[in-house]
């Protein structure tokens, strides 16, 4: 085999395996930024709740 046409095979190679390896990356972060929005909503969630005992507490305070 013509030794331009290895080394170019050796590249073709490599390049589908770093996209091969950076397409299963990129599913994993995917994955995880999904994982960490519903986490987020969840909080958000618990926050709001709080902040709504928080005025109720605040309403039923004595003013001075």
């Amino acid at each position: 085999m013509n030794p331009s046409l290895s080394s170019l095979e050796a590249q073709l190679d490599l390049l589908l395996e770093r996209y091969r390896s950076l397409r299963g990356e990129n599913a994993t972060l995917r994955g995880k930024v999904t994982e960490l929005e519903a986490c987020k909503r969840a909080l958000q969630t618990k926050i709001d709740i709080t902040a709504a005992r928080l005025e109720t507490l605040k309403a039923s305070l004595p003013v001075d």
